[in-house]
């Protein structure tokens, strides 16, 4: 990913192609496969794209499915901040590290200590050009190679988050605060975070596993929805990490095309 590139009708940014007002009705996508050894031969075996308008500073928020309410997936804690050598920065692919501890364990099968979790996702998911661990479809590019499907969506808020939970499938989000924005966060603020949203209390209120808690054992805490949904929406646009294993997705119907269409 190299920043800077731009013409007088896009500019990339990281990761994100930005298309400039009125110039462009249609996207394609083109993958081009080099290889150093003729034997050798890389495969695709899954691709996705997300458009969708920039995040809207006043973003309509959701009530949401009271039925749907007070269950959280059993998430195994990671906290970022116990690493010296970097963690304050490696939120997402800490964020991601306890989402497949989820799958893992899913499958009867003790996922053991997260250090080794997650400086294996840390080197997996670094963009050296970026220079960063935050980049997003490396994140979900790195899931998919522990042999679950992965991608890049934007939801249109935490009542279509509610659906995704109660099929048993956690969402790394993304969101940002400013100081006293997010009541109960474990930073006085930040720019740009992610985390896991496992569920929500009986009352609607998102149950949270931040990376960003001081230990494992205070990462899971519990936001007010109204201040959550707001920061998720308006920052990025409600965008979110899709990891699971592809059988779950077979959904009737397949929740991300209302996501498509309904993305703000």
């Amino acid at each position: 990913s190299i920043s800077g590139q731009q013409d007088d009708r896009v500019t990339i940014a990281v990761d994100t192609l930005v298309v400039r007002q009125g110039q462009a009705d249609a996207a394609r996508l083109r993958i081009r496969i080099l290889t150093s050894q003729a034997s050798l031969m890389p495969t695709v075996s899954s691709a996705s794209v997300l458009l969708s308008k920039h995040p809207s500073l006043s973003p309509q928020l959701t009530t949401g499915s009271p039925s749907l309410w007070g269950q959280a997936l059993p998430i195994p804690a990671c906290s970022q901040m116990v690493y010296p050598d970097g963690g304050e920065i490696w939120c997402s692919p800490t964020s991601v590290t306890m989402v497949l501890g989820y799958w893992t364990e899913r499958t009867g099968i003790p996922v053991g200590a997260c250090e080794p979790r997650v400086r294996d996702a840390v080197a997996g998911v670094y963009d050296y050009a970026y220079n960063g661990h935050g980049n997003w479809p490396f994140n979900t590019a790195y899931a998919a190679t522990k042999g679950l499907e992965g991608y890049v969506t934007r939801l249109s808020g935490l009542d279509e988050a509610e659906r995704w939970i109660a099929r048993g499938i956690p969402l790394v989000v993304s969101f940002g605060w400013a100081p006293g924005q997010l009541d109960g966060a474990p930073l006085p603020s930040s720019s740009g975070h992610l985390a896991v949203l496992a569920g929500f209390d009986p009352t609607g209120n998102p149950v949270v596993y931040d990376p960003a808690a001081i230990n494992d054992a205070s990462v899971r805490r519990t936001y007010r929805r109204d201040q959550f949904e707001q920061l998720w929406l308006s920052r990025t646009a409600g965008t979110a990490y899709i990891i699971a294993p592809t059988t779950t997705f077979d959904l009737p119907p397949r929740l991300y095309v209302p996501v498509m269409r309904n993305a703000p």
